[in-house]
């Protein structure tokens, strides 16, 4: 992987009330930056510096805000398109350059609508957060307006590559079907950033004694009955190395990891990740 890539880790699952804990987690576990969602503009937006030195204590980037668009219609669209400047100027704000802007849910009843809605928000909020310096991206996801093959390919044939840039995930790929090797072959030159969800995460190590190694092969029962599920983290970082990709990768934890493990789960998350990128 290129030595401008760097490790990134979502910080939502710890919730408002757990960022500052996030914030050691993840830097803790070798992480270099975070990403987080739209909760996080009313928390700061009036204290920026605030936010800023704590990342500062750190040694964290806030690479970018993800938010996920509410369904779409003719009055919610005005707002969602507004709530989207608003992340915009923080981010202008806090020195970040990019907005993640997730596709809203697909409402069957009103598809075209909400299709044209969605294409004419993007296109909005790109204009206006270039202003800011800030660069808009669009990131595919199931059970969205763009959740599948031909939906992404209906929306790039829409804007230049230039004008939308994609936000990847390896989980959506998985989840989508769509070949890894094919797909960053395909739209390589819209790709500017990346995320690994759906991660199998190897259980941390039980403590020694008898009752470690009952739990070691309850465990061992239960990895033999339970399907294998997830993504291949080698595979989509050698795909991305291939199409020359430079820039952020951002790690996606499922909550119930976090809550029950925050620390640990952070911890062997990186180490996952890194392995695969040749960082450790």
């Amino acid at each position: 992987m290129h030595e401008d890539t760097e490790l990134a880790c979502d910080v939502s699952p710890w919730g408002a009330a757990g960022f500052v804990n996030a914030l050691t987690d993840v830097r803790n576990a070798g992480f270099a930056g975070i990403e987080a969602g739209i909760e996080l503009v009313p928390l700061f937006e009036d204290r920026v510096h605030v936010l800023k030195e704590m990342l500062e204590s750190e040694h964290l980037t806030l690479v970018t805000i993800r938010t996920a668009l509410r369904t779409l219609s003719v009055g919610s669209a005005e707002e969602e398109g507004e709530r989207c400047l608003n992340v915009a100027r923080f981010l202008h704000g806090m020195g970040c350059k990019l907005l993640v802007i997730v596709p809203p849910p697909a409402a069957p009843e009103s598809a075209e609508e909400e299709w044209l809605l969605f294409t004419n928000l993007l296109a909005e909020a790109g204009r206006r957060a270039a202003e800011f310096g800030v660069r808009v991206l669009a990131a595919p996801a199931q059970g969205s307006v763009v959740g599948t093959r031909s939906e992404l390919e209906r929306l790039t044939k829409a804007f230049p590559a230039k004008s939308l840039p994609l936000a990847v995930d390896a989980g959506f790929l998985a989840n989508a079907g769509l070949p890894v090797a094919g797909f960053f072959k395909k739209y390589k030159v819209r790709l500017a950033h990346l995320y690994l969800s759906d991660m199998v995460l190897k259980p941390a190590k039980p403590a020694s004694g008898k009752g470690a190694k009952g739990a070691k092969a309850k465990s061992k029962a239960k990895t033999a009955s339970a399907p294998k599920v997830g993504i291949n983290v080698a595979r989509f970082l050698d795909a991305a190395t291939a199409a020359r990709y430079q820039g952020w990768v951002t790690v996606r934890l499922k909550a119930t990891e976090v809550h029950k493990d925050a620390a640990g789960s952070a911890e062997r998350a990186y180490r996952l990740a890194a392995e695969a990128l040749d960082l450790v």
